[in-house]
């Protein structure tokens, strides 16, 4: 932004010695003006070699031509190009080469438009940089520092008389591609690129629509699309080789994306209106797919390491959804359809793999693994589930799923090696599970409403099966030791079961019956 306010003061002060003056200095310089109209001004200073400057000023409005157009150029160094071509009235247009071989076209409307901005600076050689305006009130600016840059700003407002478009492009370094396509009213695009190779893309179809673009490094990759009003986007990229995409289709949509590292890629799709995604990773080779439709959705991932995957889908409305992974390798998947659903997935360390699903309305779903190679899955269908999952260790694995609405499920696993299973169907349902050392063993399936069962493990190699078929069973079960196993079953309604196992290879069977056990319906609704 330094280099921005010096050649602003720079601009001003050659806009005061151009006043009303055409100068060449030097041989081999050209300059062709072209004015018809009223009060049209056109002022060229052309220093060095073989520079080439063409002016057109002319409109539709007047009888005579354009009206107050003011086009202004500055070259100095050898094989600049300018072309200025305004049609319509108070258009301003500035082109600013200090170098070799920079092109610059500027065109300004095709009879009709009206109070337009146009201003390029180039300062390096072999730049490019192409600027169109069509409609009214319209401002673009590019400013390129450095070697074979390029850049295209495309602003249109499809109606007469309205408030225009905004696009600003600064690209410093060689061999950097900025492109603005801007249709409609009030849209807003920043692009800012340093370093080298990168590219960046930013197309705005709507009104009051607004996106930032800001890589560092070398080959960045960029590109956003907005399709509504009111959509915000924010790409920010530090390293080498880094990919984001974000697309919104809707109204009032945020996209924040940030990346550093390299050959980090990002996904952002969002279909609807009032979505929110945010999007962090560090380090290199990480993923992160995330797609909204529907209404009001939020998303969040933060990654930091090497090889992290991360993808979130969300259909339905207001649906909330966080991952955070640390280390390497790690993957997560979430996909929530409905309303209100929340999931939190949390993983440190390298390899730990996690997949929640929420089916349905008010489901919510914890998952916390620490350490390696762990893996989680969670499967929630109904309304008001929740479940809470906490492993640390190494090749631990749990599975959840709940069917029905309002049943509970936690489960802690510390150690390695450990397996929990856990399966409700019904209503208000409840499993605990934890789960302390090594090779360990549970499972929990409950059928019907207000079961409750609760499992506790410590040591090594245990086992343990719990089944309930009906309502209001409760079982409890406490190994302590090594290859100890336990298995219970009840059927029916109000059954209570107590397993207390402390030693090693101690063995349990418990059956009850009744002449209980329906099961009640699930709900439909979902």
């Amino acid at each position: 932004m330094f280099k921005f306010f010096i050649m602003k003061k720079v601009l001003l002060s050659l806009v005061a010695l151009l006043m009303g003056t055409s100068l060449i200095v030097a041989q081999g310089n050209t300059n062709d003006v072209n004015s018809l109209g009223v009060d049209n001004l056109a002022t060229v200073l052309q220093v060095g070699l073989e520079n080439n400057s063409d002016i057109d000023q002319d409109g539709a409005m007047d009888v005579l031509g354009g009206v107050a157009n003011w086009a202004g150029v500055f070259q100095l160094g050898e094989f600049n190009k300018a072309v200025i071509d305004q049609r319509g009235d108070r258009n301003l247009a500035f082109s600013v080469q200090l170098g070799e071989g920079n092109d610059s076209y500027q065109s300004q409307g095709v009879g009709w438009s009206e109070d337009n901005f146009q201003y390029t600076l180039q300062k390096g050689d072999f730049n490019i940089s192409y600027q169109l305006q069509r409609w009214d009130n319209n401002t673009g600016i590019v400013h390129q520092f450095g070697n074979s840059n390029y850049a295209l700003q495309d602003q249109r407002t499809g109606v007469n008389g309205a408030t225009g478009n905004y696009g600003f492009i600064l690209q410093d370094g060689n061999w950097n591609d900025a492109f603005q396509y801007q249709f409609g009213e009030e849209n807003t695009a920043y692009a800012y690129q340093y370093g080298k190779g990168n590219y960046s893309m930013q197309d705005q179809l709507g009104n009051d629509n607004y996106s930032v673009t800001e890589q560092h490094g070398k080959e960045n990759y960029s590109e956003a699309y907005q399709v509504g009003d009111g959509n915000y986007q924010n790409t920010e990229q530090h390293g080498n080789g880094n990919y984001a995409l974000t697309d919104q289709l809707g109204d009032e949509n945020d996209s924040y994306t940030d990346q550093r590292g390299r050959e980090n890629d990002s996904y952002t799709y969002q279909d609807g209106d009032e979505n929110f995604s945010k999007t962090k990773q560090r380090g290199h080779d990480n993923g992160s797919l995330t797609y909204q439709d529907g209404n009001n959705n939020d998303a969040f991932t933060d990654q930091k390491g090497n090889g992290n995957m991360s993808g979130t889908i969300q259909y339905g409305y207001e649906n909330y959804s966080k991952t955070k992974q640390r280390g390497h390798a790690n993957n997560s998947a979430t996909l929530q359809i409905g309303e209100w659903n929340d999931s939190y997935t949390e993983q440190h360390g390298n390899g730990n793999m996690s997949g929640t699903v929420q089916l349905g309305f008010a489901n919510y779903s914890d998952t916390y693994q620490y350490g390696k190679e762990n893996m989680s899955a969670t499967l929630q269908v109904g309304m008001s589930n929740d479940s809470y999952t906490h492993q640390d260790g190494k090749q631990n694995m749990s599975g959840t799923a709940q069917g029905g609405y309002a049943n509970y499920s936690d489960t802690y696993q510390y150690g390695n090696g450990n397996m929990s299973g856990t399966l409700q169907i019904g209503s208000l349902n409840d499993s605990y599970t934890e789960q302390h050392g090594n090779g360990n063993m549970s499972l929990t399936s409950e059928f019907g409403a207000w079961n409750e069962s609760d499992t506790f493990q410590n040591g090594t190699g245990n086992m343990s099966g719990t089944l309930q078929l009906g309502w209001s069973n409760t079982a409890i079960t406490t190994q302590k030791g090594s290859s100890n196993l336990s298995l219970t079953g009840q059927f029916g309604d109000d059954h209570f079961s107590n397993v207390y196992q402390n030693g090693n290879g101690n063995m349990s069977f418990v059956g009850q019956f009744n002449g209980g056990g329906s099961i009640p319906t699930m709900p439909t609704t979902f």
